[in-house]
């Protein structure tokens, strides 16, 4: 098959896997395949919609024992990721079983990564010690049995400083959770998600993503007026700006200024920390060098990032534990190794909050290649004749995007990709 037009492709393998060898073909019965990418869940999952006229769901009796085996070509000349989607996954659910006609009925399977269900059937309950990053690792490895083969394991990026924290009693993958929300890039910013795509697991912060350049450049023009296949495919077949600015959230979450109020039982200690907008992005090293504007005037005349009453945190802590004396004589492994939730505990929420309120979802010709946590860079016309920083583009729409979520539909006739994408940055061509 040589890529004619930008929705095509083949399916070259779409089978039910019963036990070890047993694999029984659905290529003729299936409707319509969707599978679902997102930075904020940390695996694939999807559904197929199947139309059975030959008692399949009847023989076969789902019980979540069952594989689904994929293999979708955008071109048959190659097996590389991003052109070809490969994965087993394990059928969880039967859902929306309608009777068609005397011989025929309508159903949907739900199914997830393999790793996801061994997970729900196994807990954690130890101390772990290490970096964050190192602590992933070694839950992927021990506990799920993932490694750097097959794609299994795709980027896990490097944590700030050393902990000991108790997993308690949780899942791996809810365990890994725990960690990420706790782990701080080099810079100090508490940024970091886990996820999954076609090529591995990934464990990184948002301000490093940002720092990489845009893999393609989708544009909104107009559609099939051009012989180049690749600009074609890059080219949206439809938009919709989900959300631009939010400054009201921005103030309840924190984004613009908001104070710390950490209190230790051990020490009987209370300490309060205000914490501003250039604390969370640490405009010297953070990969945004545009961030939303955080100078906004009340009607006091005061700058909405030195009001830091927006958003009071109170949590314990155990930072005074590091200077205390008698803890360091007494107890010095309580002392020196303790929980720096005073980094993370307000200005992750504030960071994510500012991240997710300008986004657009665009409908793509189906692409592999286009990952959750991917960049790409949107080069959206200037609508209307004024002037703009944006290279004759719409400024506040134009820049670079991480993409959140990931929606991959197959029908019989057509391969599209849903794709949702922000930012937290005015980018004005930047």
């Amino acid at each position: 098959m040589s890529v004619l037009q930008s929705t095509q492709f083949e399916i070259k393998d779409l089978s039910i896997v019963i036990g070890d060898t047993y694999k029984l073909d659905i290529r003729p019965i299936y409707e319509e395949i969707n599978i679902y990418e997102n930075v904020m869940f940390p695996c694939m999952s999807g559904s197929i919609v199947l139309r059975d006229a030959t008692g399949l769901s009847a023989r076969i009796n789902f019980n979540g024992s069952q594989k689904i085996s994929m293999n979708i070509m955008k071109d048959s000349d190659s097996d590389r990721p991003g052109v070809t989607l490969s994965k087993t996954f394990i059928i969880y659910k039967q859902t929306d079983r309608k009777q068609v006609n005397q011989n025929t009925e309508i159903y949907t399977l739900h199914f997830v990564a393999e790793e996801f269900m061994l997970s729900q059937q196994k807990k954690i309950r130890k101390v772990l010690k290490g970096t964050y990053s190192d602590i992933v690792r070694s839950i992927l490895r021990d506990y799920l049995g993932i490694n750097n083969e097959l794609y299994q394991v795709g980027n896990i990026s490097d944590t700030e400083g050393i902990h000991e924290i108790l997993i308690p009693n949780l899942s791996p993958f809810d365990a890994i959770e725990y960690v990420t929300k706790r782990a701080s890039s080099s810079q100090g910013v508490p940024d970091y998600l886990f996820w999954q795509t076609q090529l591995g697991y990934n464990f990184m912060s948002v301000s490093q993503l940002f720092s990489y350049d845009a893999v393609n450049r989708i544009t909104f023009g107009v559609k099939n007026i051009v012989d180049d296949a690749i600009e074609e495919t890059m080219g949206a077949r439809d938009f919709r700006i989900v959300s631009q600015f939010d400054a009201a959230g921005n103030i309840k979450s924190g984004v613009y200024a908001g104070k710390f109020i950490g209190y230790d039982t051990l020490t009987r200690t209370i300490q309060v920390k205000n914490i501003g907008f250039n604390d969370l992005y640490k405009l010297s090293n953070h990969a945004n060098k545009n961030p939303i504007d955080a100078d906004i005037l009340n009607k006091d005349n005061n700058k909405a990032s030195e009001m830091y009453d927006s958003r009071i945190t109170v949590y314990p802590f155990q930072l005074p534990r590091l200077t205390n004396s008698y803890l360091k004589t007494s107890d010095s492994k309580t002392s020196n190794i303790v929980d720096d939730v005073h980094n993370y505990i307000l200005q992750r929420r504030a960071i994510f909050h500012n991240l997710m309120q300008k986004k657009v979802r665009i409908t793509m010709p189906g692409n592999f290649g286009l990952y959750s946590g991917s960049l790409v860079f949107l080069d959206f016309p200037q609508q209307f004749n004024i002037d703009s920083d944006a290279n004759n583009g719409d400024g506040t729409l134009y820049g670079k995007y991480i993409i959140t979520n990931v929606r991959h539909i197959i029908r019989s006739d057509k391969h599209e990709t849903i794709l949702e994408v922000a930012t937290d940055s005015n980018n004005f061509g930047k």
